[in-house]
């Protein structure tokens, strides 16, 4: 008795710049449909750290900050807003206790993608 066992290779998400705050500052989101691990990465300090794990729903609007050191990623998706901010130039994360409401986002008013 033969057995064949079909080997299926998983195939590895793709990974893309998603938003640039400068030209040494930027996000990495890795996952499909514009959904996955969020990636801060930071070439001038050589810093690379993991801003979610999974389920990063890409944000749209511009973000603002007034310094390198503090940075606020703005979260989204099922009726749900809030953050998660860095204190210490994007080398650690923390989620925040607040909401925010984003504003219509989406052409159809909503501030969630559907």
């Amino acid at each position: 008795m033969t057995l064949v066992v079909g080997a299926a290779q998983a195939k590895e998400p793709p990974a893309q710049v998603v938003y640039r705050f400068d030209d040494h500052r930027y996000l990495e989101l890795k996952g499909w449909n514009c959904e996955g691990e969020l990636w801060y990465i930071d070439t001038k300090l050589g810093i690379r750290s993991e801003v979610a794990s999974q389920f990063y729903r890409i944000f749209t609007h511009k973000y603002v900050h007034p310094s390198e050191r503090y940075i606020v990623i703005p979260w989204w998706g099922a009726g749900i807003s809030g953050f998660t901010v860095s204190k210490d130039y994007g080398q650690t994360w923390e989620s925040g206790g607040g909401r925010m409401s984003p504003g219509p986002n989406e052409p159809n008013g909503d501030n969630a993608p559907p």
